[in-house]
């Protein structure tokens, strides 16, 4: 009883529940009651003093009570502001992570973006056909520098497509003004395009062609033709010559940007006498990884035009020779084979097929049934004969190399005994 008066004067009990006051308030009365009338039995001013103190201290426990009362109220207002508080809290961080998660992505797709075209750039071996330059006169009668361009490249994209090589890279045409619609990138006044095209040019290995058209007279045209190494060069003609003029130079970009395919072009057109005067030109200076192939067209080349004995085997001469720059240059196996069975020594063609086994890791292994297509002739393997068949349809768009392409897969149907199939070939 002393310890709750004491503390009920130092006001300990401020943290109490209301219960506890209550209760304490009840005790500290009869304790008065039970005091007053011990003293008043002793003493009637200790009486009336301890009355009055004992009044006061009930007072002040009325007061810490009612306090006490009102805290509570105030504090459940608190708690619901505080639990407003943490959801909003929650909410908004929830909101901010969100948030760090679309920058992060959009990030990614900027950093993706650029990495690819860093590596379009780095790896760019495209030949760019820019507009032509043509005077007014011509411009006005339709013959303007794109157009002119635009014929070139139609004429180069058809030589492209014409051209099958065995494992030569073709390069990327395109014109420059083939992506007009642009996408900008604000605050630089750049494009896209010209971010990507600045790369390329930097970077890349683009061949950049460019030209003009300049009438010498009233019949008779100009077309003139340069760009990155590629030496300028004048086609003259007729102005009803346009095409013709175009499709020179076509040939022309073709040959000086990508000479190993201008070589296979030449050589399955049968244009012989040009492959030959090419690669005698060319062989010096092309790349060490391009000249296998033009030792195996120039060895084809000559014998073709002169079928003798002697261009044989110097044809045979030019194919080791390509087999010792490139142990891997399985087309060369195949022509050798080929080679020699028509020269009617088919030990030694049995002998190189062998070889080519043994280089490729298997029949067909690392290279392909198209290959050793000869070497199935000689030893009469129809399933690779056919093997090889398939994948030249599927490399020419069902065409074939040569004109015998058909009647040959003929043959072959027919020794496999499907006679339905051979006749639908036929």
């Amino acid at each position: 009883m002393a310890e709750g008066l004491v503390g009920g004067v130092l006001g300990e009990e401020d943290d109490k529940p209301e219960v506890e006051a209550q209760g304490a308030l009840a005790g500290a009365e009869a304790f008065a009651a039970a005091v007053a009338a011990i003293a008043s039995r002793q003493d009637p001013q200790v009486a009336r003093d301890t009355s009055t103190f004992l009044s006061k201290q009930s007072r002040l426990l009325d007061i810490q009570a009612q306090h006490l009362e009102d805290e509570h109220a105030l504090r459940m207002t608190q708690l619901g502001h505080q639990a407003h508080l943490l959801r909003g809290q929650r909410l908004g961080q929830a909101i901010r992570i969100a948030f760090q998660i679309v920058i992060a992505l959009i990030a990614i797709v900027i950093g993706s973006g650029i990495a690819v075209m860093l590596h379009d750039a780095f790896t760019s071996r495209g030949v760019v056909v820019e507009p032509f330059e043509t005077p007014p006169a011509l411009a006005a009668r339709g013959l303007t520098g794109t157009v002119v361009a635009g014929a070139v490249l139609d004429e180069l994209t058809r030589l492209q497509h014409d051209t099958h090589p065995t494992n030569a890279a073709k390069r990327t045409l395109s014109s420059a003004w083939a992506h007009e619609i642009k996408l900008a990138v604000p605050e630089t006044g750049v494009s896209l395009g010209e971010i990507t095209t600045l790369l390329k040019a930097r970077f890349g290995q683009e061949v950049h062609v460019e030209g003009n058209v300049v009438e010498l007279d009233r019949d008779k045209m100009a077309l003139t033709i340069y760009g990155d190494g590629i030496a300028r060069k004048t086609f003259t003609g007729a102005a009803t010559e346009m095409d013709r003029l175009e499709s020179q130079a076509s040939d022309y970009i073709y040959a000086e940007s990508q000479p190993r395919l201008w070589a296979i072009y030449l050589a399955e057109h049968d244009r012989l006498e040009e492959l030959l005067a090419f690669i005698q030109t060319w062989y010096p200076t092309v790349d060490p990884a391009d000249r296998p192939n033009l030792l195996l067209l120039l060895g084809l080349a000559t014998a073709r035009l002169n079928p003798t004995d002697d261009n044989r085997r110097e044809d045979e001469r030019d194919l080791r020779a390509a087999l010792n720059l490139d142990p891997s240059y399985w087309v060369a196996y195949g022509n050798l084979v080929r080679e020699q069975i028509q020269e009617g020594d088919e030990e030694r063609a049995w002998q190189t097929g062998i070889e080519l086994g043994q280089a490729a890791d298997g029949t067909p292994g690392r290279a392909s049934d198209r290959f050793f297509e000869p070497w199935y002739t000689l030893v009469r393997d129809v399933p690779g004969l056919l093997r090889a068949d398939a994948l030249e349809a599927a490399n020419t768009g069902n065409r074939g190399l040569t004109s015998d392409f058909r009647p040959r897969m003929a043959m072959n149907l027919v020794a496999a005994h499907d006679l339905a199939a051979a006749e639908l070939e036929l």
